[in-house]
């Protein structure tokens, strides 16, 4: 009886272990870097599909993109202080952009499918020009380039920014990919980054000559003293 009972549940371990596998997933590099207000950085987006059975696309068509961050962070409105200024699609010959292709494509509240977070407008999405450049599954590999610029004035700080989740955005402007027949595919685990808005050359001479003239005072204080 015991037996049993430890085999039914090590059977049940074993499969909420495999329901936990991710076999669709956004990544995102670099995961973290530094920006001036005002600058532009890159994040190359990758997608892996591990596997091509059961609910899983068995080829790759299409892949949405949308952007999401929560606002606000460190105190600050995020509204239009982030924008998509080009998109680069990488994931192979053949493949195009598919979206909009608007620009810039401002991240703010007005665009977001759900309260507390800003989002952009378009689908940075890419697609196959034809059958030949489907992509069979399993896939690993980088899928575009996103470029944005961070509004001057951005107060400095770390933002964190992910690929929308269709599970709260809905599938309208949820992340996902497509098959060759069209069908949707939502992602187990979305792509994340973050960003350190860094203050300006400008503001870090100020905070230098501040430094050196509080330094200096002290030093006058201290020889009048003696």
């Amino acid at each position: 009886m015991k037996k049993t009972a430890l085999l039914v549940i090590l059977s049940l371990a074993a499969l909420l272990a495999q329901s936990a596998w991710a076999t669709i997933s956004f990544t995102a590099s670099p995961s973290a870097q530094a920006v001036n207000p005002g600058g532009t950085f890159d994040v190359t987006f990758s997608l892996n599909i591990t596997t091509n059975t059961g609910t899983d696309p068995s080829s790759l068509a299409g892949i949405d993109l949308f952007l999401e961050g929560a606002t606000p962070q460190n105190g600050a409105n995020l509204d239009n202080l982030f924008a998509i200024t080009t998109q680069t699609v990488n994931i192979g010959p053949n493949w195009s952009a598919a979206g909009p292709g608007i620009y810039p494509d401002d991240l703010n509240a007005g665009n977001s499918s759900h309260l507390g977070f800003v989002q952009n407008l378009g689908d940075q999405a890419a697609s196959a020009n034809s059958t030949a450049a489907v992509k069979t599954t399993p896939f690993s590999g980088a899928v575009e380039t996103l470029t944005l610029s961070v509004a001057v004035g951005t107060p400095a700080g770390t933002y964190d920014f992910s690929t929308t989740d269709p599970a709260t955005s809905g599938l309208a402007r949820g992340s996902h990919v497509t098959d060759s027949i069209g069908s949707y595919f939502t992602p187990d685990s979305q792509a994340t980054f973050s960003i350190t808005v860094v203050p300006e050359p400008a503001t870090w001479s100020l905070l230098g000559l501040g430094g050196l003239s509080s330094f200096g005072l002290t030093f006058l204080r201290a020889r009048r003293k003696s």
